[in-house]
């Protein structure tokens, strides 16, 4: 009956229809928890130690976590493959019930230390999701049964997000606790999946790139640097990461101080009236004391709730558009339309920051921001690839995809710095558009040059034939990529038109 149900929506077999499902509950469990917490490791920390901090922790991230994965990998070395994914639940789960204690408690290191486990619980449970997923279905199956399976992180980040506009009943503290509970749930999971596919090859989740689910380990870093310069088009691909990581932290850093501003200065007004009517009716100073800090408790969890919120139509739009949208604007409007969205997304947020300087104009730009970087514009980046020879893509993608990332919000991070901090520009989050501006005029640049670049590789790797078929593992390409195939079968060699077919 569940297959008859699903039929509609994937192509699935019988015997794999147990582990599918299970896959798709665990990503939605998953995502449900992680989504949970993403807010509230930006809301202690803004409530605490202030948005315009933030970008310091940013950039003493991308050395920390370094160090600790390493560490990390050497500890789970020890134990057997089928045991690191629990494991891992298992002491994150651990670690956010020792985060509600020292939260409770008003430890003053608690909000920094989150804000770098929030990071870290995002790289370990993503990649290793995925990982898994890689592990136990072949290319084939992947092909047929990801777009489901991935449908329930998405669905994870709605449902996750949703929970987050409970927040004032349920207290920012004590969702750390419902967000380690669906954990707990999530052991289960993968072990019902693990005894389901023992003849599964695990891969060695110790080795494998915590940093991203990706399928390859790719090379060392000089060795990638050497690949990088030997490809203009590897080159361009990586400037587009990169502007799409630098604009995308800025976005964010304005909707922190924004969401900081306005929650505070609510909040500020309504304490000022709270105490005003308290003194009046002779409340002692120990209760007015009371008074400011249940305030100060009411900030975290109003900017936990409007950061939710956000996050919320993120997941909402985002799976809109993965679901209905993205292989159409592939198919129809073509990579160059595709590779201008984000860009111009970005240049039409900066200019309605500027002209509202309202709250809801960030919450918009954030909005469209994510969900047109985690669908279109990663699809497009996928297409981008294709052309490149299968061994150098394997090699330079992970690196291209992950390091590259980190490097640009590392340099998000300090221009964020230069922007708002007094020995800087000192710019309030509405003037910040500005550098949004100059971001985007280049990036717009960088998208053409990477349109035509790929035009041309494409057209070079049909005839050299270096794209294995086999690897091949996007679902839609756009239309100037199948005119191109298309033209090859009218070619006179046949291995040619073979190859096209």
């Amino acid at each position: 009956m569940l297959k008859r149900l699903l039929k509609p929506i994937v192509d699935v077999r019988d015997e794999e229809l147990a582990t599918m499902v299970l896959m798709f509950a665990y990503s939605f469990l998953v995502m449900t928890s992680w989504n949970i917490l993403k807010p509230i490791t930006r809301s202690k920390f803004i409530s605490d130690l202030g948005a315009d901090n933030l970008p310091y922790i940013t950039l003493a991230a991308g050395v920390i976590i370094g160090f600790i994965m390493q560490g990390f990998s050497k500890v789970i070395a020890l134990l057997p493959r089928k045991w690191v994914i629990p494991v891992t639940q298992a002491g994150i789960a651990t670690g956010l019930v020792l985060f509600w204690a020292a939260f409770t408690s008003g430890a003053a290191w608690a909000p920094a230390v989150f804000y770098l486990f929030g990071l870290i619980m995002s790289v370990l449970l993503i990649s290793q999701f995925w990982t898994l997923a890689n592990d136990i279905f072949d290319p084939r199956q992947a092909k047929r049964l990801f777009g489901f399976i991935g449908g329930g992180a998405s669905l994870g980040g709605i449902m996750g997000s949703t929970i987050l506009q409970f927040t004032e009943r349920v207290g920012t503290n004590n969702l750390l606790l419902v967000s380690a509970t669906i954990l707990v749930i999530c052991i289960g999971i993968v072990f019902s999946i693990l005894a389901k596919r023992k003849d599964a090859p695990l891969s060695d989740l110790r080795l494998s790139d915590l940093s991203a689910a990706v399928e390859e380990k790719g090379v060392s870093g000089g060795d990638a640097l050497r690949l990088l310069r030997s490809s203009k088009h590897l080159q361009i691909i990586a400037l587009v990461i990169g502007f799409a990581a630098m604009g995308a932290y800025v976005i964010e850093q304005q909707l922190n101080m924004a969401v900081e501003e306005h929650v505070e200065a609510q909040a500020d007004g309504a304490l000022k009236a709270t105490l005003a009517s308290a003194a009046a009716a002779g409340a002692s100073a120990e209760q007015r004391d009371e008074m400011a800090k249940a305030a100060a408790k009411q900030v975290t969890d109003q900017i936990t709730k409007v950061l939710g919120a956000v996050q919320l139509w993120t997941s909402i739009l985002g799976f809109v558009i993965q679901v209905w949208l993205t292989s159409k604007i592939q198919r129809y409007l073509g990579v160059g339309f595709a590779l201008l969205l984000l860009p111009m997304s970005l240049g039409s947020s900066a200019v309605l920051i500027l002209l509202t300087g309202m709250l809801w104009s960030t919450q918009v730009a954030r909005v469209l921001d994510t969900s047109l970087r985690y669908t279109v514009d990663k699809t497009t980046r996928e297409i981008l690839f294709l052309p490149l020879p299968t061994e150098l893509k394997y090699q330079a993608k992970p690196f291209v995809d992950v390091t590259v990332d980190r490097f640009a919000k590392g340099l998000g991070g300090l221009l964020s710095l230069v922007l708002i901090k007094p020995w800087g520009l000192e710019l309030t989050w509405r003037q910040m558009s500005v550098a949004s501006l100059v971001l985007c005029g280049t990036w717009i640049a960088v998208a053409v040059f990477a349109k035509r670049g790929y035009v041309r590789k494409w057209q070079e790797a049909l005839v050299r034939q270096d794209v294995e078929v086999a690897d091949v593992r996007i679902q839609a390409a756009d239309l100037s990529t199948i005119e191109t195939l298309i033209g090859e079968l009218s070619q006179p060699d046949e291995q040619r038109v073979l190859y096209a077919i």
